[in-house]
């Protein structure tokens, strides 16, 4: 990265700088760094998507953002307790285990015990039917979405697996940061239209996405949410937002407060249109997604500015379980120069090209400590017992990482590299909680493979021996429709 920095002229890096910031705050990591998906650049530039009419490419900028933005935009707050105290517990805990190897993107995702306790949960609830609201149990079980600009796509596939598992019901409230937020409402209502918009209706004619916007005078901002939620969930892929009011697992919106400089929930809304407002103000990227807005009196942007991914926001809600679903792959360990070159480019993003007037005393908490501190913390999780988990960060907290993104990054508006994403979410979260809706009697492996090509059988008119693969049966299989 280094020998990047030396070969790049000023002007270029604050175009790959500016080009990037939606992919600073909604990404909260690209992974800079050995092993990780943004590692010199390579597999976020190739293959991208262009910018029709842009003397730079998409895949060029994407390679800029790889090479120059740091590894986490997660940041603590002045609302949550920092890494000292419980949190340095959890650290200590994970650093003195001798097994306890960071995972590398690209390989397997690492194994979750299957006597987690957050599964154990899920696998209580599904045997007993319990339903939200009605619980007798005396947990208050959270489902935490990441957002991450396009590669929400993955969070939005996890979701809807869930429905394909018969799993939703077995949730008491959802907390989505930014992309996750949108992805959170079509899953509380059941529509799966939802996880396609990613692909069919953000990607063409720099309708949603459009960088040009930063350079000239047109004062349009290059994210433009105002056509996601008002045109694309209204019209396009019509979202039913009565559906997400009266739902008994409750939404609950993060976004960052400029008034208080913390992390705020948002809940209980009054109407769409409030419910709305809310889903703007936690994707409001400084600059890129225009000014602040205001929501209940109070000017919000971004959630990732403080919490891209609300843990500790859940927690102090009073979750004492928690199942999170990322976008990122797991943390990788670095040095600690690496560490400290990313912090430093992470503070230099956001206080020049991010540092819109607004932002300045914002960005002074924010860089407060170490951006990394939260998404180090989550990751430790994978490796510390369930229990000291629960005893250092005050809940039992399950991270999904994708082994992969297939490429996805935050700007990427190819639908190929999109639809791979979710394919790679979809295959996290059978592997997570397959077997645990198939014990429940809610989900069959066979079922589901055969689903898909009876489908197609039926549609075509076609009659004779198919053969499928079933990754989550490991082994072919041949049927006749």
């Amino acid at each position: 990265m280094l020998d990047a920095l030396g070969t790049t002229t000023s002007a270029k890096l604050l175009f790959g700088l500016t080009a990037g910031l939606a992919a600073t705050l909604s990404s909260a990591r690209l992974n800079v760094g050995a092993g990780g998906q943004g590692a010199a650049g390579v597999s976020l530039g190739a293959g991208a998507g262009t910018h029709e009419g842009s003397s730079t490419s998409r895949a060029a900028v994407a390679a800029s953002v790889s090479a120059f933005l740091p590894d986490s935009a997660s940041t603590a707050t002045s609302s949550t307790p920092s890494t000292s105290g419980r949190g340095a517990r959890l650290h200590q805990l994970s650093r003195q285990r001798p097994n306890a190897d960071p995972h590398v993107a690209g390989q397997p995702a690492p194994k979750h015990s299957s006597d987690h306790p957050t599964l154990g949960l899920i696998a209580t609830r599904l045997r007993s039917g319990s339903q939200p609201g009605h619980r007798a149990d005396g947990a208050k079980l959270g489902l935490i979405v990441e957002g991450g600009g396009m590669r929400g796509c993955i969070s939005g596939s996890m979701l809807m697996t869930l429905h394909e598992l018969g799993i939703s019901d077995a949730f008491d409230v959802v907390y989505g940061a930014s992309a996750g937020a949108i992805n959170a409402t079509y899953f509380i209502t059941h529509q799966r239209t939802g996880l396609d918009i990613y692909a069919e209706d953000l990607t063409g004619h720099n309708e949603f996405l459009n960088m040009r916007n930063l350079f000239n005078k047109s004062g349009r901002p290059a994210m433009d949410l105002d056509f996601l939620i008002d045109h694309v969930m209204n019209h396009r892929k019509p979202l039913d937002w009565d559906a997400v009011l009266a739902s008994p697992i409750q939404l609950k919106v993060v976004a960052s407060c400029l008034g208080t400089y913390q992390s705020v929930l948002l809940s209980d809304f009054h109407d769409r249109h409030e419910l709305a407002a809310a889903l703007k103000a936690s994707a409001a990227v400084p600059q890129i997604a225009g000014g602040p807005r205001t929501v209940r009196g109070r000017k919000l942007v971004d959630a990732a500015v403080f919490e891209p991914v609300p843990v500790r926001s859940a927690i102090a809600d009073g979750c004492t379980h928690l199942l999170v679903l990322c976008t990122r792959t797991a943390p990788v360990a670095g040095t600690r120069l690496g560490k400290r070159v990313r912090t430093t480019l992470e503070a230099l993003t956001k206080t020049t090209v991010l540092n819109a007037p607004y932002m300045g005393d914002a960005w002074r908490v924010a860089l407060s400590p170490p951006m990394s501190s939260q998404d180090e913390e989550l990751g430790a999780t994978l490796e510390a017992c369930p229990h000291q988990v629960r005893s250092g960060m005050g809940a039992y907290v399950l991270p999904l990482y994708p082994p992969t993104t297939a490429g996805c990054h935050p700007l990427c508006l190819d639908p190929a590299k999109l639809r791979a994403a979710a394919a790679v979410g979809r295959e996290a979260m059978l592997g997570l909680l397959g077997p645990v809706a198939a014990e429940a009697g809610r989900w069959s492996p066979l079922a589901a493979a055969l689903e898909p090509a009876a489908e197609v059988a039926e549609a075509e008119g076609s009659f004779g021996d198919a053969v499928i693969y079933s990754e989550a049966m490991g082994q072919g299989m041949r049927f006749r429709p």
